[in-house]
């Protein structure tokens, strides 16, 4: 009998280039220069990537913020590797640094660092104790539906990623230009769904244009299952259209039951419920 190949995730070979990289500069200090300048370089190319895939301008100052608000939507593993490697680069570059004003510069950004990481930990310290003394898991809640109304439409489609994972999915934010009609795809063992998010103003509907939309990406994504998912509700030809099509509907309703249901299950004593049937 073979032995099973194990398959490792791209966030396990980040940690162990990360890990061998740190070996490497505590051996021979005289690469740290050069392991730093690399790692500015894949952080500059991704980072100007990101402003090409959401289709933002590099000269506004809006656009880089929203490239930075992105990173909350991470994986926690994600930013502790991000936070592992900026600690390691004002480390660095505050060593090497000849400029006392630049010195000075990442002395402080170290010190800010530092005294962060310590507020974090004292914050998870303080759930911890708080869910062994009242027999509560520590929450993490996210934004109530009024939020939601106030996103854009690429903050929405973020915003899912966490609400779908909680599903028991593998989700995949697709490039906000020629996404071919799927905003999100989503995965379960041999099934494959593509997502149409739609984040609507007041007293605004979905009409059949979702529908086609998400039925044209079920074809180019090779997709099993199609989803529409709102903050609004759907026309009544949107709902005849998405019926005869196999498209499921999630409108305001199924939104705040699935933030409900993610939040509630952050705490011990919250009812079970059975998911949304996606």
């Amino acid at each position: 009998m073979s032995k099973r190949r194990v398959k490792y995730t791209k966030g396990e070979y980040i940690t162990v280039a990360i890990i061998f990289s740190i070996l490497i500069m505590i051996q021979y200090p005289i690469l740290a220069s050069f392991i730093v300048i690399g790692a500015l370089l894949v952080g500059t190319y991704r980072y100007l990537i990101s402003f090409k895939r959401y289709t933002r301008d590099f000269v506004k100052v809006k656009d880089h913020l929203f490239i930075i608000s992105t990173i909350r939507y991470w994986r926690r593993k994600n930013k502790i590797i991000l936070g592992i490697a900026l600690y390691l680069l004002i480390v660095v570059l505050s060593d090497t640094a000849s400029n006392p004003v630049l010195k000075l510069v990442f002395n402080l950004l170290f010190i800010g660092i530092f005294f962060g990481s310590i507020g974090l930990g004292l914050r998870w310290l303080y759930r911890v104790c708080k869910a062994l003394l009242f027999n509560i898991k520590p929450t993490n809640l996210i934004e109530p539906i009024e939020d939601v109304d106030k996103m854009s439409g690429l903050e929405f489609e973020h915003f899912l990623t966490p609400l779908f994972r909680s599903q028991g999915y593998n989700v995949e934010v697709t490039s906000p230009s020629g996404d071919f009609g799927g905003d999100l795809i989503l995965k379960k063992g041999k099934e494959k769904s593509v997502v149409q998010a739609k984040r609507y103003g007041e007293d605004k509907k979905v009409g059949v244009y979702a529908i086609n939309e998400v039925v044209g990406a079920a074809g180019y994504y090779n997709a099993t299952k199609k989803i529409v998912i709102t903050n609004r509700y759907y026309t009544d030809a949107a709902k005849i259209t998405g019926k005869r099509n196999g498209v499921t509907l999630l409108d305001r309703d199924d939104l705040v039951r699935m933030l409900n249901q993610y939040n509630e299950a952050q705490i011990r004593f919250s009812k079970q419920k059975e998911p949304i049937d996606i």
